[in-house]
C-alpha cells in the first residue's frame, strides 16, 4: 500500500503543477494582451500629440513686418548651474534693442 499512496500523491501533485501552469499561462497571456492595448494607446496617444503640435506649428504666424510677439521670434536658451537647468527665454526684438543700444553707447 505505501507504494499507490506514494503514486497517488506524486499524481495529486502533478495535477495541482498542471493546474498552476495553466492558470500562468491564462495570465501571461492576459498580460500580453494588456501590453499590446497599452502600446496602442501610447502610440495614439504619440501620434496625437505629434498631430497636435504640427498644427499649432502652423498657426503660428512668423511676421516680418508686425511687432515680435509670436513663437517664431523668441529665443530659449537653456543654460546649468550649480545642478539646475535655468531657462532664459527672450524675444528677439528685445536682444536686437539691448546690443543696439550697448553699440549706441560706445
Amino acid at each position: 500500500m505505501p507504494i499507490t499512496e506514494a503514486l497517488q500523491l506524486q499524481l495529486d501533485a502533478q495535477r495541482r503543477l498542471h493546474e498552476q501552469l495553466e492558470i500562468q499561462r491564462n495570465l501571461q497571456c492576459r498580460i500580453e494582451e494588456q501590453r499590446k492595448q497599452l502600446e496602442k494607446m501610447f502610440d495614439l496617444q504619440q501620434k496625437t500629440s505629434n498631430n497636435l503640435l504640427k498644427t499649432q506649428n502652423l498657426d503660428i504666424p512668423c511676421n516680418e513686418d508686425g511687432p515680435s510677439n509670436s513663437l517664431c521670434d523668441t529665443q530659449v536658451s537653456a543654460s546649468e548651474g550649480s545642478g539646475n537647468t535655468q531657462l532664459s527665454i527672450q524675444d528677439k526684438s528685445a536682444q536686437e534693442s539691448k546690443l543696439f543700444n550697448a553699440h549706441s553707447r560706445t
